[in-house]
């Protein structure tokens, strides 16, 4: 049996705003770690099912060009694709090999497949601190597995 994680959470302005549009009702019959967990499960389903069908050298260049920056919030989350295809395109226009379809394919995603793009490289920049293309490839491959469910 897996030990249970116990933890402390101190809520910032955006848990708290959660929990306000959730209503008094909400805690007292679901509790705190109730709405929390469903709401994170849904949260890695969309991840899980949003991440783009990039080949891993496209993965390379997306986590080489967005590692540096910080597009976690909402606003850079909105600039992620636009961010990439200038990047690409810059690197095409200085020699690089780098498609024009990808920097398309890049500017073109959804606002689900920019946070399953940014939760990629978030978790990519965590475990690893120089590029590497089996180690990308080995958590894409975590990242895109079925989702075991804890039911």
């Amino acid at each position: 049996m897996a030990r249970k994680l116990s933890t402390s959470i101190y809520p910032g302005p955006q848990l708290e705003a959660f929990f306000a549009e959730l209503g008094p009702r909400t805690k007292r019959h679901d509790g705190v770690s109730g709405v929390l967990d469903r709401t994170l499960e849904r949260y890695r389903h969309v991840v899980h099912s949003s991440i783009p069908g990039w080949s891993v050298d496209e993965w390379l260049i997306a986590v080489d060009i967005l590692r540096a920056g910080d597009y976690s919030t909402a606003q850079g989350i909105e600039v992620v694709g636009l961010a990439l295809q200038v990047a690409i395109e810059r690197r095409r226009a200085a020699g690089g090999a780098e498609s024009s379809e990808f920097a398309y394919r890049a500017k073109t995603l959804k606002f689900a497949e920019r946070v399953a793009v940014v939760e990629v490289v978030e978790r990519y920049r965590r475990r690893h601190a120089t590029l590497d293309r089996d180690a990308l490839a080995a958590l894409l491959a975590e990242m895109t597995a079925p989702i075991q469910t804890t039911d």
